[in-house]
């Protein structure tokens, strides 16, 4: 896939499962500090004549809620074996070249979010995002970009009944890279998570984004989760994703676990 890559890729979902707690996160008078590992799997030929590219994302991360703001760190593990075609956390960026493996340290994400608008009697609410992904990974290995790039994004939800419809808009300012042409993307999502049981919730989404380099080709992804409280302070969420272009992987699995520590 790609980190948040997957990482974006994983936009949608943690979207989805955060939008169910809005109201009680708003209403939140104590900080609360959470860390959760995941671990995802990604394949497809990104477009390219010269194979698959098999991605492996593991990602660590930190999260610290207060009131209306919302702040996270991730810091992932990933291991590549393709042509190159695909980045973590990108998706397709090249045409490939000759196939190797490569793993190690990828591209750390620190994010920051506030809850701007949240009405109560139609449950309605925005919510305003940047985040900045930092050039740890090793370019040279096809592990990352080697730029630092910045996305900002408006993220909107509305919930009726048992289900939460959520949509965002953003835009990715790519930085500059020796091995990449990169280039700015506009980027979204759409989707719904409904309410199967007290515990458990399960939803949808697409997500859509410009291809950002000059080789490279956008990506569509259509995204599917189910998130389960095994207790009040931990959760685990199940994935999967079917790409629809050459910019996204053909199809991809994952799962992570989140626990509050504070």
């Amino acid at each position: 896939m790609s980190a948040r890559a997957t990482s974006t890729t994983l936009l949608a979902s943690s979207l989805a499962a955060a939008l169910a707690a809005v109201p009680a996160a708003a209403a939140e008078r104590a900080p609360q500090v959470s860390a959760g590992v995941g671990a995802y799997y990604l394949t497809g030929d990104y477009g390219s004549s010269a194979g698959d590219t098999d991605i492996w994302y593991v990602p660590f991360s930190l999260r610290w809620k207060h009131r209306r703001w919302t702040v996270k760190a991730t810091v992932p593990w990933v291991r590549v074996s393709g042509p190159g075609s695909a980045v973590p956390g990108v998706g397709g960026v090249s045409k490939g070249g000759t196939r190797r493996t490569e793993s190690g340290l990828g591209d750390t994400i620190l994010s920051a979010s506030w809850l701007a608008l949240y009405d109560r009697q139609s449950r309605t609410g925005l919510r305003l995002k940047g985040k900045l992904k930092l050039d740890t990974a090793d370019e040279d290995k096809g592990l990352g970009t080697g730029s630092n790039d910045f996305t900002a994004a408006v993220e909107g939800f509305r919930t009726t009944g048992r289900t939460t419809l959520f949509g965002s808009l953003g835009y990715r300012w790519m930085g500059d890279s020796d091995v990449y042409d990169l280039r700015n993307a506009w980027l979204g999502t759409a989707g719904f998570q409904t309410q199967l049981a007290p515990r458990t919730s399960a939803g949808a989404s697409v997500y859509l984004r410009q291809k950002i380099s000059r080789t490279g080709s956008p990506r569509r992804e259509l995204n599917g989760f189910v998130t389960h409280r095994l207790t009040d302070a931990v959760r685990v969420q199940g994935y999967g994703i079917v790409g629809f272009a050459d910019g996204s992987p053909d199809w991809g699995l994952g799962a992570s676990l989140r626990m509050d520590v504070e």
